[in-house]
């Protein structure tokens, strides 16, 4: 069946949503919003280049969130002892691979991001705020989603990251 284009855009926007509500929901320590993003029996890894397996497969719903709420709480105990420490994941560059009335899958760039700032209490203006600010990438590269439509809502399926400059290519 084929699917009008208004239908398309608006699956597609659905989604880019919700690949947004991954990053915002996680990095704000909303997990109640976040973990309602994914299937039952979702997929998460996570891939290096110099490795065939990947480093790590959690599977199931349950089991990766209880794991990721146990790194974000970890996270925001160091942030909380290291005064503007924090952390962002940047998400960008969205490519659809496949979209159907009831999966689609798609390519996101990313980059977590760490910042702090180091404030010695001189005055600050739209010129120098960002002298007290230090950035740094921690690592780059592609979220490939897989996402399939549940109770008429979109939800996230399978999540890979790839972290690597090489990982454009599709995987199934």
């Amino acid at each position: 069946m084929t699917k009008n284009i208004a239908q398309i855009a608006y699956d597609k926007l659905e989604i880019q949503d919700l690949i947004t509500r991954y990053a915002f929901t996680f990095d704000g320590g909303d997990l109640e919003a976040w973990a309602d993003l994914f299937t039952e029996d979702m997929v998460w890894e996570l891939r290096i280049p110099i490795r065939d397996e990947p480093v790590m497969t959690l599977t199931g719903k349950k089991t990766f969130v209880d794991y990721m709420t146990k790194t974000n709480a970890e996270n925001r105990a160091l942030y909380s002892e290291l005064e503007g420490l924090g952390a962002f994941h940047l998400m960008a560059g969205t490519t659809f691979d496949e979209l159907t009335d009831t999966t689609a899958r798609t390519r996101t760039m990313a980059a977590p991001l760490m910042q702090s700032f180091n404030d010695d209490g001189k005055e600050l203006d739209l010129k120098n705020w960002h002298s007290v600010l230090q950035a740094q990438v921690l690592f780059g590269g592609i979220y490939h989603g897989w996402y399939r439509k549940v109770d008429g809502e979109w939800k996230i399926a399978k999540k890979i990251f790839y972290a690597s400059p090489n990982a454009l290519k599709i995987d199934s």
